[in-house]
């Protein structure tokens, strides 16, 4: 059995093509297992997984009810465009899903990786 620190041994090709697509990200035919005995050519943290892009918003708006009554009110949403951020690929070369981004990086607020609106009402004296 392989350890997974080992490098994998790229076959010929001095520039790798990056798919880009969740079920194949790299050229799986561009990887292979090193001969026993011998290290991969395969750079440590020469592949870049999926990006990560996120945009949150908010309104707030303060009215005066009376001389010393204020009102706020606010609209708070996380994940305005309700993108998936997918997690690296699977590197492990055995694998069934080697080069492929199917996890998904729970990195949202709370750990909830979906759109998210949050509405408040907030009264001062």
């Amino acid at each position: 059995m392989r350890s997974l620190t080992e490098k994998v041994r790229l076959r010929g090709l001095s520039i790798l093509t990056k798919l880009g697509s969740i079920y194949q990200w790299y050229d799986k035919s561009a990887f292979g297992h090193p001969a026993t005995g011998q290290f991969g050519t395969c750079g440590t943290n020469s592949l870049w997984g999926p990006g990560l892009v996120n945009v949150d918003g908010s309104l707030n708006r303060s009215f005066a009810i009376s001389e010393r009554v204020k009102l706020k009110v606010s609209a708070e949403m996380f994940n305005v465009a309700n993108t998936p951020h997918h997690s690296n690929p699977t590197n492990s070369v055995s694998s069934g899903s080697f080069m492929q981004a199917l996890g998904i990086a729970n990195t949202g607020r709370e750990g909830i990786d979906e759109r998210t609106l949050r509405l408040g009402i907030r009264i001062g004296w």
